[in-house]
């Protein structure tokens, strides 16, 4: 399966405030004040404030997670720290709902209800929201970088101690082949981690798994690391505590770092 967001956007909503669809972060920056000088009483955007739903935003600055060889934090550097600063003012300057903050209506109930105008999701909501009149489109840009996203999804593995190796390495090969994985394009209206299948069923997609189709060009995987959730788990209130101020933006990356780097990076060396 593949894991991955798209901007999706409210067409009434936005019509509603004479406003297209944003394709640059400064574009989707100016929404929050467009849409309060109308007295609207929705929000422009709302997101979830995890590592892996702020990972197209650390891309689009340029910014990394963990160092190529896996043993050092790089989320305290600059570019990171202008990630959760631009995310920040999102926040502060009211283009972003808030829907990161406990107790908070989250994006996809508020996208739902009309309370937030634009949220990013995947593929496996275009049929949740089909009660909402939604359009898709790439993540807005940064400069020269169009848009980005991230991939990730679930992992198949044959064990070391395994005593039918070669057959479990057979059935994942045809599991991912482009045979099977049309099969699972027909049976799932998702999009497949084969790039033949992807390019040999376009023709069936809907416009909106187009757009999709068309995102992947500008994904980027998640840290290739044994026990990934932890490191979810160690960002996560350094995330919060820069989005909410309640830590300066550089603080809370560099605690962050320190902790991933002592607790998953150097037991796993």
């Amino acid at each position: 399966d593949v894991y991955k967001r798209q901007l999706y956007y409210n067409r009434k909503l936005l019509a509603d405030a004479g406003i297209n669809p944003p394709t640059t972060m400064e574009e989707l920056r100016s929404l929050g004040p467009w849409l309060q000088k109308r007295r609207k009483t929705y929000r422009a955007f709302a997101m979830n404030a995890s590592l892996w739903w702020m990972m197209p935003w650390l891309f689009l600055h340029g910014a990394s997670i963990l160092s190529p060889n896996l043993d050092r934090c790089t989320l305290a550097s600059p570019e990171g720290v202008r990630t959760l600063e631009f995310l920040r003012e999102l926040y502060r300057e009211g283009t972003e709902a808030g829907a990161w903050l406990a107790g908070a209506v989250n994006p996809d109930q508020g996208f739902v209800t009309g309370r937030y105008a634009m949220i990013l999701s995947g593929p496996w909501n275009l049929q949740t929201f089909r009660s909402v009149p939604f359009g898709v489109s790439l993540v807005p840009g940064n400069r020269q970088r169009r848009s980005a996203s991230n991939i990730g999804g679930s992992a198949m593995v044959v064990f070391s101690q395994s005593h039918e190796q070669e057959e479990a390495y057979r059935l994942i090969r045809y599991l991912v082949s482009e045979e099977a994985q049309k099969k699972w394009i027909t049976g799932t209206g998702q999009l497949s981690v084969n790039r033949a299948a992807n390019r040999a069923m376009a023709a069936q997609f809907t416009p909106e798994l187009r757009v999709f189709l068309e995102q992947l060009q500008y994904a980027g995987p998640r840290p290739q690391l044994p026990g990934y959730d932890s490191l979810e788990s160690i960002a996560a209130p350094y995330l919060y505590a820069a989005l909410d101020g309640s830590l300066p933006v550089s603080e809370a990356l560099q605690r962050a770092c320190s902790e991933i780097e002592r607790d998953l990076l150097l037991p796993n060396r």
